[in-house]
């Protein structure tokens, strides 16, 4: 079973096809015999008519005159009869009834079998009959039956019209049928793409979680031997002044000592979790604070911020530090801003760097994503997560007249 569910999205597309052909081809194979069945009603109505026209002129006297024909179209036109003629064995016409249709001429001349015409939204039938000749009629001798008068009728296939709107009707109920079909199974197609992203997702998050888990007590168990080694490192270097060999690579041991410190403290930052310990801070000497614990060459700017706001001043300030630290190592002009918009505080840090690549405004956020060869790549990883533990979010834009904008958005808490 775990096997068929792995193969169901690849599997999807040919039973989606499968179930489109299911749908399609019995209606296809239905239109055909409604066709069929329609011939057959046409053919039913021409012999029915052959029997009207026929009963109409027993009894009357010969020859058949325009008389007779007008008065056969006229009891049978609400039925449909729109013609009558006869024509001699010449192709004269010697008698008829009813209107003229000039959309049908030709239309019977040489036939021996009924033909049909569509004109407008109306079907028309041109059928001939070859009775026994009418007294006066008949050919001169010596000529065969083929040049026998022949009497004519056209009539409005009512019947045949019907079935052919009901077959429209079942053509596109056929259409609507197998569409909805084809977007049911693209939907369900979709879904099980999606279950399937979905699950590969939840097991990447699990995966992370391990990884992250196994970091953090990786980084502990490193944190103290590192600090010591470090210390180390320091008196060393403090007592081989009169050696500048050993004072370099004395220097050299600390510079790594501290850079793996740093490291450390960074994946203890990005694996720790908790509640934050939110309060009321005022929000400009906290944010002027905040940004002269890095560099006193940030500006610090009051958009118009509230004076105050519940935050986690430590957590969220560190998130801050570690935004203005990336700004810095691009840029020499760098401010961060609060405001309020929409009723969240917001705050920008922007610099005059070379900005976020094209399509790179989430892969920063990445853990261990970073363009510096000393960088961790978890500051602006752990920044974001600071701002989600907020209830708020921490995007990248690009800044008007070059650069980069850093924007938190903090809601209310």
């Amino acid at each position: 079973m775990p096997v068929v569910r792995a193969r169901l999205p690849r599997l999807a597309p040919l039973l989606l096809v499968g179930a489109l052909a299911a749908a399609a081809l019995p209606m296809v194979a239905g239109l055909a015999e409604m066709r069929s069945l329609a011939h057959l009603l046409v053919g039913g109505e021409v012999e029915r008519w052959r029997e009207v026209i026929a009963e109409s002129m027993r009894g009357a006297p010969p020859p058949p005159d325009d008389a007779l024909f007008e008065a056969i179209v006229r009891a049978h036109r609400g039925e449909g009869l729109v013609r009558v003629e006869l024509r001699g064995h010449e192709g004269v016409l010697r008698a008829s009834g009813g209107a003229s249709l000039a959309a049908l001429d030709g239309v019977c001349d040489g036939a021996e079998r009924p033909r049909v015409r569509v004109v407008g939204a109306r079907v028309f039938v041109c059928a001939m009959q070859l009775p026994p000749p009418p007294p006066g009629f008949g050919p001169p001798p010596g000529l065969g039956p083929h040049r026998r008068p022949t009497l004519r009728f056209v009539f409005e296939a009512r019947a045949s019209q019907a079935f052919a709107h009901a077959r429209t009707v079942v053509a596109l109920a056929g259409v609507f049928a197998t569409l909805l079909v084809g977007a049911l199974g693209f939907a369900a197609w979709r879904l099980l793409k999606a279950r399937e992203a979905m699950a590969a997702t939840v097991a990447e998050a699990r995966h992370l979680a391990s990884l992250g888990t196994l970091s953090a007590v990786l980084a502990h168990e490193i944190r103290n031997p590192l600090a010591s080694l470090k210390g180390h490192a320091q008196l060393l270097a403090e007592r081989v002044t009169h050696d500048d060999r050993l004072a370099a690579r004395a220097g050299r041991v600390v510079k790594d000592a501290t850079r793996l410190e740093a490291l450390v403290d960074d994946l203890l930052a990005f694996a720790r979790t908790g509640r934050l310990a939110a309060r009321e801070v005022a929000v400009m000497p906290w944010l002027h604070s905040t940004a002269a614990a890095v560099s006193p060459a940030v500006r610090v700017v009051d958009g118009g911020a509230p004076a105050q706001w519940s935050l986690d001043a430590d957590r969220l300030g560190e998130a801050i530090a570690n935004v203005l630290r990336n700004a810095l190592a691009v840029s020499d002009d760098v401010e961060v801003r609060a405001s309020t918009h929409d009723g969240a505080l917001v705050i920008d840090v922007c610099d005059r760097g070379p900005g976020v690549a094209p399509g790179d405004a989430e892969r920063v956020f990445e853990p261990f994503h970073t363009g510096r060869a000393t960088g961790t790549g978890l500051g602006l990883a752990i920044a974001r997560r600071t701002a989600g533990l907020h209830g708020g979010t921490l995007t990248a834009h690009p800044r008007e007249g070059g650069g980069a904008r850093f924007c938190f958005v903090l809601p209310r808490g």
